[in-house]
């Protein structure tokens, strides 16, 4: 599961958010 900087679970289909994990 990728979770975004605040450690919440996100989705994968927007890439723009994918990019802030790294």
């Amino acid at each position: 599961m990728v979770t975004n900087v605040k450690g919440e679970p996100m989705n994968t289909e927007r890439v723009e958010d994918s990019h802030f994990c790294g």
